[in-house]
Formats: structure tokens, C-alpha cells, sequence
């Protein structure tokens, strides 16, 4: 998120966004790679109005760092459960690097989209592993840098995809 924000790839992304970034890759299922919105958690948890945590959002789905994967309703999921009170089911978020961090740095990724990347937990790395990397940050100050010249569409992201037309066929095998 740091890069993204950094390079400019959205004129109104800033040190709040990153917060809000933050705060979700906190609470992010490493396994999945989604998380649960709870927009009042996350004005509670940072300081940040509403108003602000919404917009911000915005800018995290415009960079295509996050896609939708469960739009939020006001349906009441307990009483589909068939207990009592009142719940909402949730808006959930997956987090996504976008296609213009890896063009910019050189990176090759097999297929496209958010399928097209895999999630992992680096939080459950055997000691022997963890002991062998070594810990120095990495520069990227040498990378490529952006070409924002061109207009670019805001469209946000989502976990869509298009339906597959058939199986391949292997021939002379």
C-alpha cells in the first residue's frame, strides 16, 4: 500500500488510507485473504470519522487493492439462523495487489485478476525458515517508476469472473 500510495496511482489515497489499509490487513484471514468491513470497528479502532473511513475505502477498491466478495445487507442473518435480535450480514473485502504494482516492478504473474495471485500466511513461518530470512527491508527506490499520464478509469474490482467456455484438449500425448 506503501508504493501505491507513494507513486500516485490515486490523486486522493494518503496516510489515511494507509490506516485504513492497516487496520484491515490486521484482521485480514490470511487463509482466504478477505476481511470483514465493521465500519464502526474500524472508527473506533483508529479515530477516523465515518465519513473519512468510507471515502477512504472508496480509494482502497478505486487502486484495486481491495474487491467486494459479500456486499453487506440490513437482512437479518440471526433470524434466518433462527435465533433472536438483529444482525446484518457483513461487507467483506479481499485484498488484491493490483496489475499496475507488478507491471511497474517487473513482476510475472501467471493469470489475471484475483484469482490470479496466491495468499500467504507469513505469520506461521517454521522457526528454521524464519531464522534463515534475513530481516533487512527491501528498496524499491530503483523500481520503474508509474507512467500516470495516460487517463485511467476508477472502476472498482470485484470478484466476478467469466464463465468457462470448455475443457482443453490434449491431442498427440
Amino acid at each position: 500500500m506503501e508504493w501505491l500510495i507513494a507513486a500516485g496511482l490515486h490523486p486522493r489515497a494518503n496516510a489515511t488510507t494507509l490506516v485504513i489499509a492497516r487496520d484491515l490487513g490486521a484482521r485480514m484471514d490470511y487463509d482466504t485473504g478477505h476481511a470483514l468491513y465493521c465500519l464502526y470497528k474500524i472508527v473506533a479502532r483508529t479515530g477516523i470519522s465515518r465519513a473519512s473511513v468510507k471515502r477512504h475505502i472508496g480509494y482502497l477498491r478505486e487502486l484495486g487493492s481491495l474487491a467486494w466478495v459479500q456486499h453487506g445487507t440490513r437482512t437479518n442473518i440471526r433470524r434466518a439462523l433462527g435465533l433472536s435480535g438483529y444482525a446484518g450480514t457483513a461487507t467483506i473485502y479481499a485484498a488484491v495487489i493490483p496489475a499496475a504494482y507488478d507491471h511497474a516492478l517487473g513482476h510475472r504473474i501467471i493469470g489475471t485478476g484475483y484469482e490470479a495471485r496466491a495468499v500467504a500466511d507469513y505469520r506461521q513461518m517454521p522457526e528454521t525458515h524464519a531464522q534463515a530470512t534475513p530481516t533487512a527491508t527491501v528498496d524499491n527506490t530503483s523500481a520503474n517508476p508509474v507512467d500516470n499520464s495516460a487517463k485511467r478509469s476508477c472502476e472498482p474490482p470485484s470478484l466476478t469472473s467469466a464463465p468457462q467456455k470448455g475443457q482443453v484438449q490434449m491431442v498427440g500425448v
